[in-house]
């Protein structure tokens, strides 16, 4: 496992299918090759296959998840990942909700900077299914770290959506500060040629608050 400064990346585990019909088995394995070239969207289209012959495949749909991973399509990802926790296959379920973890973290820090909300909810997800990769296996220590890093990571992004909401406030109450002192001049003409308030001034951004770059993935956690 890497220190503590690399965040640990998505595991990278294609399952092979057991029992299954000789075709379908046999486009499962062209998937699985693809992806071990690399070709991830032409392993996908072989995983979309073989589910359509068997569409509650624990084991394709990881596939599929580990796919769509690869090409960034973290929220579609996740929806595969989602069919696999279902599986009776304990060692499986651990490695979706490990997945899952990553796959909500990376969608929750694409959406950072333009919907904080948004990014709080999906790592409020991703810490959910690290937490229950761990009660299956707590001696996995990739999904430890990431546990304790989106932790921290999540507490930061909660304390700057409290000092946006504290910003808002302030600038709305300047605003209407801003009003009121308008509203109450004297409507005389000769008392309209005193000098005007001043409108209120803006709350200043922190420029010494800048976001701190994100700690990204640089390794893919063992099988």
């Amino acid at each position: 496992m890497k220190s503590g400064s690399i965040f640990i990346f998505i595991a990278v585990m294609v399952f092979p299918l057991q029992g299954e019909a000789a075709s379908q088995a046999a486009v499962v394995r062209q998937g699985n090759s693809l992806y071990a070239q690399g070709k991830f969207a032409d392993s996908l289209h072989r995983y979309e296959e073989a589910l359509k012959k068997d569409p509650e495949s624990d084991i394709i749909h990881f596939n599929a998840g580990t796919a769509l991973y690869k090409q960034k399509l973290y929220d579609q990802a996740a929806g595969h990942f989602q069919n696999a926790i279902l599986s009776d296959d304990a060692r499986l379920r651990e490695k979706a909700h490990y997945n899952l973890g990553v796959s909500f973290y990376k969608s929750g820090a694409a959406q950072e900077k333009g919907n904080i909300s948004s990014a709080i909810t999906s790592w409020e997800e991703s810490l959910k299914h690290f937490e229950s990769a761990l009660a299956i296996d707590k001696k996995d220590g990739d999904a430890q770290y990431n546990y304790d890093f989106v932790k921290k990571e999540l507490e930061r992004l909660r304390q700057e959506q409290e000092k946006q909401q504290q910003q808002s406030q302030q600038k709305q109450q300047g605003q209407e500060g801003s009003e009121n002192q308008q509203q109450q001049q004297p409507s005389s003409q000769a008392q309209k040629e005193q000098s005007q308030p001043e409108g209120s001034r803006q709350p200043q951004q922190d420029q010494g608050d800048d976001q701190p770059s994100q700690q990204q993935p640089s390794a893919e956690q063992s099988p």
